[in-house]
């Protein structure tokens, strides 16, 4: 539902704070921007108060300033975050460098004609896409029902023509839906609580288990954005979806912390193919992207960020990316049989001999203190046999592994 994004600051609840406000690149005009934390001074606010309920997630408040209408959460220290903005003058423009980045997956699936959001917050993703591409068919998925119901009242926003609103849990949606998507969009948040991390991410969409049915709702040639919020985890969690999907690339979002990360099963496209379809992405959506260097580097009117790193285990920092692929498929399977037997973390943990939190990293993919000779008697102690098969190498410096 957005990000805690670190392109602004903070307001407090209480009261205009005297803190000058951050100096804020061009993302700061007015439009679709998600979840932004502001320093208020004050000469700037987040305008008057329209709507504010309490929901079964989240404190909710619609403010508006002139043109501009944000949707905010108040968290337990009072904090007011603005999870989503809208120029009502230009509802479907997307101003945010973050925003712009998760529409990066268009350079690796360029045709999506199915679209999953999970996170609907204000909307910004589904104004983009019904204003560019309104012959794709879009499924947008909301646990909080308050959410949703503010989305159409004050955002436009609402299930009608190519759109579905979907107020449910996206871990079940996910793994009872029958459609395949050409593209998800991941950008789910709440008020951070025990159910979530720091960040205010569901943790249960950020186990291998769900990462795995991500990856099951994906069409041929499909792939999934992540917007990664920047906090202490912020590795783990890129280095998890690289377990879970095997390619990987990822995406810096300046002036603001948080990253992009493109995944998908099969080899993503090279750092050259990219480069050629950059002006094609920004011309389709009105980008101006000079050249490839000038990229996401302070050209905010592109939509190319800066590509951090390459495809591949091996670019996401991994020193033995073979390795690294083999354990991120054991821990799959790990993570699918104790879904599939229905083990407690406690009870899978009594099973494999180790302590429950080591159960939940390795089901996070969070595997830095597992060899693949421990993960082997795991999938051993669960009642399966392991059988090594070697084959020659389908291409060069295209390595599989495959955990069936």
């Amino acid at each position: 539902m957005g990000t805690a994004n670190r392109e602004s600051s903070r307001q407090q609840s209480r009261g205009r704070g005297g803190v000058a406000p951050v100096l804020l690149a061009v993302a700061l005009i007015a439009a679709a921007v998600a979840l932004v934390v502001w320093s208020m001074s004050p000469a700037r606010t987040l305008g008057r108060l329209e709507h504010e309920e309490v929901s079964d997630f989240s404190r909710i408040r619609v403010r508006r300033d002139g043109d501009v209408r944000a949707l905010t959460f108040v968290r337990d220290n009072g904090q007011e975050v603005v999870q989503s903005r809208v120029d009502l003058t230009a509802p479907h423009a997307l101003a945010s460098p973050y925003a712009r980045a998760m529409f990066v997956s268009y350079l690796y699936q360029p045709h999506p004609r199915r679209v999953l959001i999970v996170g609907l917050g204000g909307g910004a993703m589904v104004r983009f896409l019904t204003h560019h591409e309104p012959q794709v068919r879009i499924d947008a998925v909301e646990i909080d029902a308050a959410v949703v119901r503010l989305a159409d009242e004050y955002f436009g926003v609402r299930s009608g023509g190519n759109v579905r609103v979907h107020t449910a849990d996206a871990v079940a949606f996910v793994a009872s839906t029958t459609d395949r998507y050409d593209l998800i969009l991941m950008d789910a948040f709440l008020r951070p609580s025990s159910g979530t991390d720091a960040t205010g991410v569901p943790t249960g969409l950020k186990t291998l288990a769900f990462l795995d049915r991500l990856k099951r709702a994906l069409a041929p040639g499909g792939v999934v954005a992540f917007n990664v919020n920047e906090h202490a985890s912020m590795a783990d969690d890129i280095a998890a979806v690289g377990a879970a999907f095997g390619h990987a690339a990822v995406y810096r979002c300046p002036p603001a912390g948080n990253k992009v990360v493109i995944a998908a099963e099969g080899v993503l496209a090279t750092d050259d193919e990219l480069r050629a379809r950059i002006g094609a992405l920004d011309a389709r959506f009105g980008g101006r992207c000079r050249s490839p260097r000038s990229c996401g580097t302070g050209n905010s009117a592109s939509f190319v960020p800066l590509k951090e790193l390459g495809s591949g285990f091996a670019d996401l920092g991994h020193p033995r990316p073979a390795e690294a692929l083999a354990k991120a498929e054991l821990a799959r399977k790990i993570a699918e049989l104790i879904a599939k037997r229905r083990l407690t973390q406690a009870v899978a943990a009594e099973l494999l001999n180790i302590d429950q939190p080591k159960v939940s990293a390795l089901v996070r993919g969070r595997l830095a203190g597992f060899s693949l000779d421990r993960l082997v008697r795991f999938l051993v102690l669960l009642g399966s046999d392991v059988e090594i098969v070697v084959k020659p190498r389908r291409a060069a410096g295209q390595a599989r592994v495959l955990v069936a």
